[in-house]
């Protein structure tokens, strides 16, 4: 019985990361970053070792810090300090006071690196004063973003092509690679598609092996699951197969698709127990049991509520 409900609560866990998995994906094609980065790092507690959760946390950290640098918001400490110096340089360059101008933006970009305002100012201020210097510059910031682009990088890619475009909107080509890093490319995503449907026969005929070798090629293809929704499925379905193959569980997936009935069975009944002991004056153990409810539903609304309400009557 003891393996039999150890190896149930590992497929219950196998299809819960899955689930994540997937769900982190979507919040980051979004442009929920926050959210993303933190559904993977959940993942990342059950599972440390996936793939998958490591390599979107890292797109996710980065996206986050442009996020943060790029544009200061208004629950920013500095927000007041930035906003005062931009509006003195934006006023200084109207008037064409170059060097004054300049002297702001340094200002700002010294506390964010990053900040696109000030990055952008720069550049115009330098295309009046400098012209040659700022060709050379947005020459460098081009190949950056071909480079970002090649490694499948597109936020990173699309952040160098933007700020270009921005200062000259002539520069050769830079239309297209915006676009192109603004809607990421699929390598192959006919062969891709092909792979996954493979992988997904093989896994309903419980070849696990051939299921994680034709997933394995789909990922080959292209690395970035930006690019191609099957590559995400691909990379959580490998670990499922993974799974499988390291023999933990002997479920069948109608007994995996189950466990989500059964965590609501265990959900009800620790809610139910915390209403009777709520009724009957226990309290402390009330609170017990709702918490039990929030470790398998976080977002249990009611039980959050029960629990403010047995909390005033401990007091």
């Amino acid at each position: 019985m003891l393996k039999k409900l150890k190896a149930e609560e590992e497929a219950e866990k196998n299809a819960e990361v899955q689930k994540m998995i997937l769900e982190g994906d979507e919040l980051f094609r979004l442009g929920e970053y926050e959210n993303a980065n933190y559904n993977f790092r959940e993942v990342l507690k059950i599972e440390r070792d996936n793939k998958a959760a490591i390599d979107y946390l890292k797109l996710c950290e980065e996206a986050l810090k442009l996020q943060k640098e790029s544009v200061i918001s208004e629950d920013s400490p500095y927000y007041s300090i930035v906003k005062n110096l931009e509006l003195k340089g934006i006023e200084s360059y109207k008037k064409k006071e170059y060097t004054i101008a300049r002297r702001y933006f340094e200002e700002i970009k010294d506390l964010f690196p990053l900040n696109d305002d000030a990055n952008h100012y720069i550049l115009m201020i330098m295309a009046r004063t400098e012209p040659k210097k700022v060709r050379n510059i947005l020459d460098s910031h081009f190949e950056k973003g071909r480079k970002y682009y090649n490694s499948k990088n597109y936020t990173m890619a699309f952040y160098e092509f933007n700020r270009i475009k921005r200062v000259d909107p002539n520069y050769p080509d830079i239309n297209k690679y915006v676009s192109l890093a603004s809607k990421p490319p699929s390598t192959g995503s006919g062969r891709i598609r092909a792979h996954f449907n493979k992988g997904l026969l093989y896994f309903s005929q419980k070849k696990y092996e051939e299921a994680v070798k034709e997933w394995n090629k789909a990922i080959d293809l292209d690395r970035s699951p930006l690019s191609n929704p099957y590559l995400a499925k691909a990379m959580a379905n490998k670990s499922k197969a993974e799974y499988r193959l390291r023999g933990k569980s002997t479920l069948t997936d109608t007994q995996v698709s189950k466990l989500s009935r059964t965590k609501i069975k265990k959900i009800n009944k620790h809610y139910y127990m915390g209403v009777a002991y709520y009724t009957g004056g226990e309290y402390q153990k009330a609170l017990q049991e709702f918490t039990e409810v929030l470790k398998l539903d976080p977002n249990h609304l009611q039980a959050l509520k029960n629990i403010e309400k047995v909390k005033k009557r401990l007091k």
